[in-house]
């Protein structure tokens, strides 16, 4: 009214505040179409996510696998969306993109709909949350709410790479941010003999300068005069015995030294320790071997009669293991820049040290389905992930499924390689014998066989309600153009906040007579 000043778009808003599941705007002639479009666009429709549900985002040339709800809450707080785009999936062209993030939605709701595949897959979504699916060879939307047993969905095959591959591995950078530099001890033996004129600088600073040509120099004197790449190992104190290299290749070997690690390792005050049964001889050997190759130490071997303990003794190493890589079983993880920009054949040797140390490879089935089953137990969430999108880069399906162990206080989550080209590629991998079939078991169901690198089809098995007895926190993203992300293990889902039969009926719907909205102004 004049009166109050309040129209509907005022009304909208207040509306909002109330958090009703629903907001209905009233019939609209004119100008107020602006109303009912803020309505679409605010996510009232609930199509939401839980807040552990992962995404892969990129601000620049930095790509993270981060929760959806902590993504949501960090740019609310900023107030800002930046520069930040999502690992979406154009259903145009039926591969994945990069899409910038336009808005942000964070609401509630009282009831989840569980959504598990013949794969292994299990999505928690909200009732209104839109699913793609394949319908009669076509991409059709669904809300959650609607999906049936045996409605196939879309998951994405294989991921798309940084722009920026990284080949080392600078020690000496993450030594610095965690260790106190009066503490390193650097060799500069080899620029010292080639540059005699340095050593009259480094006396203004020691006056011991000139023994550094025969010893390790401290990190502290030497910093601003010698260049880091300069820098050809590095130690923990002047009385350390074993030094590493400043600088490794992001190598097969050195992959499987972490992937080992990661299932089998841990640090004491100043070593790293892999502790191995008996009967794993050869893997004794070759991480022994690997060992060496990369980080120029002998590594000590210690029997019992049942297992085996092997041990670098290298304090640096130790802290620097135990900062990028955790220490205990339930607190192991990966850099984000190792799983998306190291190297494919650091990754294979990673997964297959990890494999050899954690996983199981065994027989199973009949002729007629997959005779080799491919799984890992894994007590971190947080690796679970990134051990799966790293399998994903190397284009080898999985599943993650979150189980309770009894005497633990912590989840465990078996990680499943799917069959079909997937199994295949994993036994190249981790080099054991092929499987003898090649289909998936969501391809056996479907007789669906997709020939493309870019996706992939699944199943649904099961599927119910969840009703809470008090209301939980959920989020979602709209993205830019495509209006789709990949989540959870690599599942493809739609966002989109406005339905009509097309976009284009929409679009001229509003910009023409007698409603004239400006096309500038809507942004759906």
């Amino acid at each position: 009214t004049p009166k109050l000043d309040i129209d509907l778009f005022e009304l909208t808003k207040f509306s909002l505040r109330r958090r009703g599941q629903y907001v209905i705007v009233g019939e609209v002639r004119g100008k107020e179409v602006q109303s009912l479009v803020q309505a679409a666009t605010t996510g009232q429709g609930s199509m939401c996510l839980e807040y552990s549900d992962r995404i892969i985002v990129k601000e620049g040339d930095d790509i993270r696998l981060k929760k959806i709800g902590e993504v949501v809450e960090e740019l609310i707080n900023s107030g800002s969306l930046r520069s930040i785009e999502v690992l979406s999936f154009s259903l145009s062209e039926m591969k994945p993109v990069w899409r910038p993030i336009r808005r942000v939605i964070k609401v509630t709701t009282n009831k989840w709909i569980i959504v598990k595949t013949v794969e292994g897959r299990k999505l928690k979504l909200t009732p209104d949350h839109i699913v793609p699916v394949v319908l009669h060879g076509k991409v059709m939307l669904k809300k959650a709410s609607e999906i049936v047993p045996g409605d196939v969905i879309l998951v994405v095959r294989t991921l798309p790479r940084s722009s920026s591959i990284i080949n080392e591995w600078h020690i000496l950078s993450y030594a610095k941010r965690l260790i106190p530099e009066s503490k390193l001890y650097v060799d500069i033996r080899e620029y010292l003999s080639n540059t005699p004129k340095v050593i009259e600088k480094l006396r203004r600073v020691h006056k011991y300068a000139s023994d550094w040509k025969d010893s390790f120099a401290p990190y502290s004197k030497v910093k601003d005069i010698v260049p880091d790449n300069a820098i050809v190992l590095i130690k923990y104190s002047a009385k350390a015995r074993h030094a590493i290299p400043v600088r490794v290749k992001l190598s097969y070997e050195l992959g499987y030294i972490i992937g080992m690690y990661l299932a089998e390792g841990t640090t004491g005050e100043s070593e790293v320790i892999y502790y191995l049964s008996k009967n794993e001889y050869n893997r004794m050997k070759r991480l022994c071997k690997y060992i060496r190759e990369v980080f120029k130490v002998k590594p000590k071997v210690h029997m019992n009669p049942t297992s085996q303990r092997i041990v670098i003794p290298s304090k640096l190493l130790a802290i620097v293991f135990k900062s990028l890589f955790g220490n205990k079983s339930e607190e192991k993880t990966l850099p984000d820049w190792m799983v998306f920009k190291a190297p494919k054949e650091f990754l294979k040797g990673l997964i297959r040290g990890f494999w050899e140390g954690d996983g199981h490879v065994r027989k199973h089935g009949a002729n007629t389905i997959n005779t080799i089953m491919a799984v890992a137990e894994i007590s971190s969430e947080e690796l679970a992930y990134r051990l799966h999108y790293i399998l994903k880069i190397l284009s080898i399906d999985t599943s993650l499924k979150e189980v309770k162990r009894k005497g633990y206080k912590h989840s465990h989550y078996i990680l499943r390689v799917h069959g079909g080209e997937s199994l295949t590629k994993f036994t190249e991998v981790i080099n054991i014998e092929k499987p003898r079939t090649s289909y998936t078991k969501a391809e056996l169901l479907t007789g669906i066989r997709l020939n493309s690198d870019n996706y992939l089809v699944d199943v649904v098995e099961h599927v119910e309600e969840m009703l809470l007895s008090k209301e939980d926190r959920a989020y979602d993203i709209e993205v830019e153009d495509t209006h789709t992300f990949i989540h959870n293990a690599s599942v493809i889902t739609h966002n989109c906040t406005f339905h009509a039969n097309t976009v284009e009926e929409v679009f001229m719907r509003m910009t023409s007579p007698p409603l004239n909205v400006k096309p500038a102004f809507l942004t759906l």
